[in-house]
């Protein structure tokens, strides 16, 4: 993973080390860098998730992608610089009727840090977060 290559592209220059204070920034560069864009699934192209074409795609070619790609990005750049991070199936509910199940179709991230967990989430279009979400219930 080219972490430097990816920290230009978003426009970071802080520390590589996996602080809350660092995911912040991380998170909110990534989408005012990186854009939603789902041209490829639009244009019948193979989607590759793998990290190197991923890399190739969103940072090399300043191409976008949607949420399993920009996640999928993000979460190798947070594991290269320490962070304890996995992805969760997750399911949309905006726009869709309370108490409707819909299927597991967009992708989340987890991170564990200083004994507490966060949502992170860099690949939802124009509703996409700025910020990781403290996973607690009530707040």
């Amino acid at each position: 993973m080219d972490i430097d290559s990816y920290l230009a592209r978003i426009g970071y220059s802080g520390p590589n080390t996996a602080t809350l204070t660092t995911l912040h920034a991380l998170h909110a560069l990534h989408p005012a860098a990186i854009a939603f864009e789902n041209l490829d699934v639009l244009l019948k192209r193979p989607i590759r998730l793998g990290v190197e074409p991923l890399v190739t795609k969103l940072v090399q070619h300043g191409r976008g992608g949607y949420c399993y790609e920009q996640n999928t990005l993000f979460q190798a750049v947070l594991q290269a610089m320490g962070f304890s991070v996995g992805s969760i199936a997750a399911r949309v509910q905006w726009r869709y009727p309370e108490g409707s199940l819909t299927p597991r179709s967009h992708m989340v991230l987890r991170i564990h840090l200083s004994d507490r967990d966060y949502i992170a989430d860099v690949g939802f279009g124009l509703y996409t977060l700025t910020a990781p979400l403290r996973l607690e219930a009530g707040i």
